[in-house]
């Protein structure tokens, strides 16, 4: 295995680790009226990972021997992190409220995070030129978009603790 893919698969256990950790009352919780909450967070995450996945799926143009970078990993890692730099989410990715409890989140999550750990199975993402546009980001290939989903999902990891921790200080497993 890569040191992606174990970076990939450690990303996806803490998540899973902290929706294990999370009650409904602590997953609805919101720190002021128009913040997300932790369900919400969770919900973006399934949106936009599901979307990553899609593009991880694309057929290639043509396979190249070593997957090209059009924003690079250090890029991503400099701006999505930093919590002080807020993003507002596009209209397409942000909750709507489809989950109604935090099981249905739960399952649905831990789907869609098998099939991501699928995905990066060996010989299974054909790497070529291709990109897809990032709203913030612009073009992106599919190594950036899994750099992306990393850091992505951490940031959100952080904001649902942060959350967590203006409810009850409770420490969540995976969050740090």
């Amino acid at each position: 295995m890569t040191d992606l893919q174990l970076t990939l698969i450690a990303c996806l256990s803490r998540l899973d680790k902290v929706l294990v950790a999370l009650d409904d009352d602590t997953a609805r919780k919101r720190l002021t009226p128009d913040s997300w909450s932790a369900l919400d967070c969770i919900e973006h995450l399934y949106v936009v990972n599901t979307g990553v996945l899609r593009i991880l799926r694309a057929p290639v143009t043509q396979r190249m021997e070593r997957p090209p970078e059009a924003v690079g990993r250090s890029v991503i890692n400099r701006y999505l992190p930093d919590r002080t730099r807020k993003y507002s989410s596009p209209e397409g990715v942000r909750p709507t409220g489809r989950f109604h409890t935090l099981e249905q989140a739960r399952t649905a999550m831990e789907q869609l995070n098998a099939k991501i750990k699928a995905a990066v199975e060996p010989g299974e993402i054909a790497f070529d030129g291709q990109t897809w546009q990032h709203p913030y980001l612009g073009e992106m290939t599919k190594l950036d978009w899994l750099h992306f989903l990393i850091a992505h999902t951490d940031r959100h990891l952080a904001q649902i603790q942060e959350i967590v921790d203006m409810g009850n200080g409770q420490r969540l497993p995976g969050a740090e």
